[in-house]
C-alpha cells in the first residue's frame, strides 16, 4: 500500500502511523517474522528519525545467517509458516536502500535458494539465473497471490479472480517503479 501511496504522491497519509510503530513485527502470524523488518524501514522512510531504525537493525541478527559461499548474510526465519530466505532478505536490503543504509544493505546478499515459495512474490532483482519456484508455488489457487506473482516473474497469465482471468502486470508494475531492487542489485544479487 505504502508503495501505491507513494506512486501517487499521498505516502505522507501514513506518516502518523509511521513515527507511532514501537515494533518491526506485526504478529500477524503470532510470532515475529523476518519478512517484516525490511518492511518496516520501508514504513519508517516516512519517519526516518525514529528510534525503531537502529531497533530494525538489530532484531535483524536474530534472523541473520552468513552465507559460506559468499560470506555474505541473508536473513532466514519462518514467514507464513516456512523458511523464506530470498523474500525476507529482499525486503531487509529494500528498506535499508530506502533509507540510505546502503553500507548495511551491501552486507546482505539474497540467497541461492529454489525452495523459497515466495521468492516471486517480490518480483523485483529476479532474474532467469535465479532459481524459479515451480509447481504449487507456481499454480497455487488458495493463495492466487503467489499465481500473480509468478505470472509478473514469468510473462504468463494464469491468474484468476473469480474466473476472470487479469493481466495484472500491465496494471501495477509502475506501483514499484521508484523502488527497483535492480538498482541495487548486481547480477550477482548483491550490489
Amino acid at each position: 500500500m505504502m508503495l501505491a501511496l507513494n506512486t501517487t504522491g499521498n505516502a505522507e497519509l501514513l506518516a502518523p502511523w509511521a513515527a507511532s510503530l514501537t515494533s518491526p513485527f506485526d504478529m500477524n502470524s503470532g510470532m515475529a517474522e523476518p519478512d517484516n523488518l525490511g518492511e518496516t524501514l520501508m514504513v519508517l522512510t516516512l519517519a526516518r528519525d525514529s528510534p525503531l531504525v537502529s531497533g530494525v537493525i538489530a532484531a535483524a541478527a536474530n534472523f541473520t545467517r552468513r552465507n559460506p559461499a559468499t560470506g555474505l548474510l541473508y536473513l532466514n526465519g519462518s514467514v507464513d509458516g516456512g523458511p523464506k530466505p530470498v523474500y525476507a532478505t529482499k525486503w531487509l536490503k529494500l528498506g535499508l536502500e530506502a533509507l540510505g543504509l546502503h553500507k548495511e544493505s551491501r552486507r546482505y546478499g539474497v540467497p541461492e535458494v529454489g525452495d523459497d515459495t515466495y521468492s516471486l512474490l517480490f518480483w523485483e532483482g529476479l532474474t532467469a539465473s535465479k532459481p524459479v519456484p515451480t509447481g504449487p508455488a507456481v499454480r497455487c489457487d488458495p493463495y492466487p497471490y503467489l499465481t500473480w506473482a509468478a505470472d509478473h516473474f514469468l510473462g504468463t497469465t494464469t491468474a484468476k479472480l473469480n474466473g476472470v482471468l487479469y493481466l495484472l502486470r500491465q496494471r501495477f508494475l509502475w506501483i514499484l517503479s521508484p523502488f527497483r531492487l535492480t538498482d541495487f542489485l548486481d547480477g550477482a544479487g548483491t550490489r
